[in-house]
């Protein structure tokens, strides 16, 4: 299994801040991956990004990656948030236990140190700390996902509203 991680909102100072993690079998990837840019063609844009997507596009991706087969672990934060690590620590321990995780793809890159300190969390936990990685969207196409979803449901927590409810509809089935 894959883990690919992404958090929408930490740099707000109020309402919620959300981290994903989606997972996808490895066996699937390489469909999903195709899903992905398929739904980009047909949302119109080169590489989806929620912040920079209009509502119409983020609906159209939205819906079209629901199609793939790949399930959400996510966790609500309230903002503002007091420490990124700490959140980052804890969807990691609860997102990895009971699943065979391959490798953890995480958006962004970080400093050598806590990616130290994420590798050790692994490490204590049982898993080994070479399966984590961290990356961007370009390389890593199932992070847009981690990305479309943060971005859901941090949008339809902090103010629901009839376009988010519909997308939610869309990818309620993958959320665990």
């Amino acid at each position: 299994m894959y883990v690919f991680v992404d958090e929408s909102g930490t740099n707000k100072n109020s309402g919620v801040c959300v981290f994903a993690a989606v997972f996808v079998k490895s066996t699937d990837l390489e469909t999903m991956n195709n899903l992905i840019t398929l739904a980009e063609q047909t949302a119109g844009v080169r590489s989806f990004h929620w912040k920079d997507a209009p509502w119409p596009v983020r609906a159209s991706f939205i819906r079209a990656i629901s199609k793939g087969t790949f399930t959400i672990r996510y966790q609500l934060n309230k903002n503002p948030l007091r420490n990124f690590s700490e959140a980052l620590e804890s969807l990691l321990i609860t997102a990895s236990a009971d699943i065979d995780v391959e490798r953890i793809i995480l958006d962004g890159r970080k400093d050598k140190s806590y990616e130290r300190r994420l590798k050790k969390i692994l490490r204590d936990k049982g898993l080994s700390s070479k399966r984590l990685r961290t990356g961007n969207d370009e390389s890593y196409p199932m992070l847009r996902v981690a990305d479309a979803v943060a971005g859901l449901l941090r949008a339809h927590n902090n103010k629901p509203t009839d376009e988010t409810a519909a997308m939610m509809t869309s990818v309620s089935k993958r959320l665990k």
